[in-house]
């Protein structure tokens, strides 16, 4: 594992990255790339992996072929279909070691507060353990999925039991012979139903709404399985074959609300459901009522026919209160029950959760309205973003100089990896840094009015999907129903295109310049000259960072 780096009082570093899981890890690759070796990733836990890291549940896999669950750049010989847990934080390790990240990481620092300094150019990063460090860029890299979602039920605080949301597994708890409550059909109870279901006395599923299930296969077949090297033509192919099969087949249909193709999508799910439930009430029960790919589309071989044993109730309504071990469901439903699992997935809101991010208010235009600040001396990042988060490319927030997120505001997917969009995110990030660096800009940051346009065309194209004519309540919908600030409006291949291949247009980021060095005074020492010069060139020398680089080709 990753030792942690010794933290520095005062530290100055070009880039400071918030978050080592896979996105703070693909940023730190691609700087080091780039010839940009002067950063730090501060991670509060002691561990590298992000969401990986902290999901150690029963079951735990990735829901995308992990053909594509791994950077374009490193290829890996994953060993199933869908890699669980275990395997994708080694293959995350992997990348550690082979880039040479561990002295730039801190673990078990955990960073509070991030205020940017006009005059210098600069952020001032602060810990929990208060130390500081200085940096000219900040990229916050934590991800939507840091922040559990844990519902509060009246009565909760008379239930005597462990209680507990998938992401905090509780492996003190011991569940063999406990009668045990799951709230929530999210992605993660469709991996730990069918993991416990055989240990436990009862399980009882509280599902308000059924989600799509689809086939899946679990273990590659040997003439399926990557080849060792991970850069065989045939790995290559086998990734670019899921890639566009997934991305011109369901994104398009999804982005656009296809009905036709997605017909055709629900008879595969209701197949499945009509083979691994052969009871008709049950089925019934888990027939979903809405559009696929509304919600999130899983994948399981194992999650109906769990439902189907004789120590598995399903519960088709909400839970309303709980009365000591009795949990009530808006039905009526009643169920005693040891041990209370939240599969309620994330606040996908809160990447910026804990962090009290500042930056002075002058400038900022629609982001000082927005956050109703006119008059106040600085803009908040979390009154910025509020409940209905806006960013241009999900990366950069009008009114933050220096300030970059990876998977921000609308990157999110209903079809394909997310790693493909961090990749994406990063790349142009990384030529926006080198942009400051040939320009000799002190800072750079989107324009009030790029981010405003932008936000206003892609909340119209949303209109049209699934998501949001798809007849379903989400987490992919913002609060008030009038939009999301979760997804993206198009294909995987529209972001590459104009992250990687159009990069950052002149007219949407501004940048403001450097301080000219000031000359000598008459009659100013020759030592205090030799000083003077030496700290210009080792400002020179800091801003000089890497060739301009970008990986165009991610598949």
């Amino acid at each position: 594992m990753v030792a942690a780096a010794a933290p520095t009082a005062g530290q100055e570093l070009s880039v400071a990255i918030v978050g080592a899981g896979f996105s703070g890890l693909c940023m730190a690759i691609q700087l080091k790339r780039a010839g940009i070796h002067d950063f730090t990733i501060f991670e509060a836990a002691d561990a590298v992996g992000g969401t990986w890291r902290d999901n150690t549940y029963p079951g735990c896999a990735c829901d995308i072929p992990s053909v594509l669950y791994c950077f374009s750049f490193e290829p890996y010989p994953f060993t199933r279909h869908y890699s669980g847990q275990p395997e994708i934080l080694r293959y995350q390790q992997h990348c550690v070691d082979k880039y040479d990240l561990a002295p730039h990481i801190r673990l078990s620092t955990r960073v509070t507060a991030a205020a940017f300094n006009a005059s210098s150019g600069t952020w001032t990063i602060t810990t929990a353990a208060g130390d500081t460090a200085t940096a000219r860029v900040l990229v916050l890299a934590r991800g939507g999925l840091a922040v559990p979602s844990v519902p509060s039920f009246p009565g909760m605080d008379t239930f005597p039991g462990a209680a507990f949301h998938t992401a905090r597994w509780d492996h003190s708890v011991d569940l063999r012979g406990k009668r045990v409550a799951v709230v929530g059909t999210r992605a993660s109870a469709i991996q730990i139903v069918p993991a416990i279901q055989p240990h436990v006395a009862s399980l009882t599923l509280f599902q308000r709404t059924p989600p799509w299930v689809m086939p899946r296969k679990a273990r590659l077949p040997g003439w399926a399985a990557p080849a060792e090297g991970c850069s065989s033509w045939y790995n290559k192919m086998q990734r670019r074959r899921w890639f566009l099969g997934i991305e011109l087949l369901l994104g398009g249909a999804l982005t656009r609300n296809k009905q036709g193709i997605l017909k055709r999508v629900e008879k595969v799910g209701l197949a499945h459901l009509q083979a691994q439930v052969p009871d008709h009430q049950l089925r019934a029960n888990l027939k979903p009522s809405y559009s696929v790919g509304c919600k999130r589309i899983l994948a399981s071989d194992e999650y109906s026919p769990a439902l189907c044993q004789p120590n598995v109730e399903v519960v088709t309504s909400a839970v309303k209160e709980v009365h000591g071990i009795v949990i009530i469901a808006e039905d009526g439903t009643e169920a005693e029950v040891d041990v209370i699992i939240y599969a309620t997935g994330f606040d996908l809101t809160a990447t910026h959760h804990g962090i009290d991010i500042t930056a002075p208010a002058a400038g900022a235009g629609v982001a000082a309205a927005a956050a109703g600040s006119h008059a106040q001396q600085t803009l908040n990042f979390a009154d910025v973003m509020g409940d209905k988060p806006r960013a241009f490319y999900g990366l950069g927030v009008a009114g933050f100089p220096n300030f970059f997120m990876i998977n921000g505001p609308n990157t999110g997917l209903g079809h394909n990896s997310m790693i493909y969009m961090a990749e994406c995110g990063v790349n142009f990030i990384v030529k926006l840094l080198c942009r400051m660096r040939r320009q000799r800009l002190k800072s750079i940051q989107v324009t009030a009015a790029a981010q405003q346009q932008y936000n206003k065309e892609l909340q119209a194209r949303l209109r049209s999907s699934v998501w949001l004519a798809g007849g379903c309540g989400s987490w992919y919908v913002d609060r008030d129903g009038e939009g999301s600030s979760v997804l993206w409006p198009g294909l995987c291949l529209e972001y590459w295109w104009r992250t990687c291949v159009a990069g950052p247009r002149a007219g949407d980021w501004a940048g403001a310049k450097m301080d000219k060095p000031v000359p000598a005074a008459p009659g100013t020492s020759a030592a205090a000259a030799a000083a003077a010069a030496a700290v210009t060139a080792d400002v020179r020398r800091k801003e000089s960072w890497g060739s301009e680089r970008s990986d165009k080709k991610l598949l």
